[in-house]
Parts: structure tokens; sequence; C-alpha cells
């Protein structure tokens, strides 16, 4: 069994996990959640179709600070709740600017 123990450099990329409100705008629709993220070119994969949970990795060139914006406007919306799951400095620091 292989365990990571350290981290050899930072990709500078975040992650941000989305799930979408079944009974919102949106429905439980994943392509929905990647349709809003598309301008970004975010890369993303989905749990499944019964638990249309969306992940999605933003690489550190990102404008992390417009998606954000996204994210809290969709939350406040009731399309989704989202989640960090990996924010850099650069992540933090541009939180909705």
């Amino acid at each position: 069994m292989l365990r990571a123990t350290g981290r050899v450099r930072s990709s500078g990329h975040c992650v941000v996990r989305v799930l979408p409100v079944p009974s919102g705008p949106l429905g439980p629709s994943a392509s929905a959640v990647h349709a809003a993220f598309a301008r970004f070119g975010l890369g993303g994969e989905v749990f499944g179709a019964e638990l249309p949970f969306v992940a999605f990795d933003a690489p550190a060139d990102a404008d992390f600070g417009a998606i954000q914006r996204v994210l809290a406007d969709g939350e406040s919306q009731g399309w989704w709740h989202f989640e960090v799951g990996c924010g850099t400095d650069r992540w933090w620091r541009s939180e909705r600017s």
C-alpha cells in the first residue's frame, strides 16, 4: 500500500464540490451545474446520476474571484450547495473580490 507523506510542490489548483438542490431551479442536474461554470473552462467530474455531486478542478490561473461569485450567487438563489475541498492562499485571498 502506498501513502502520501507530503507534497512535492503546490500546483496552485483548487477543488470545489457543488451539489445541485433537487427542488431548486436547476433540479438535480449535474449538466446544468457544468453549464453554469462553462465560461471558466474548469475540468470536473460527477459522482453519479443518483447523487449529482460535481467536483471541479480550478487551475492556478483561473479567475477565482469570479468563480466564487458564481458559487455564492447560485447558493443564495437556491441552485446548489458548495464546499471548497482544497483552496490555495490565492483562492482565500480572492474570496468574492
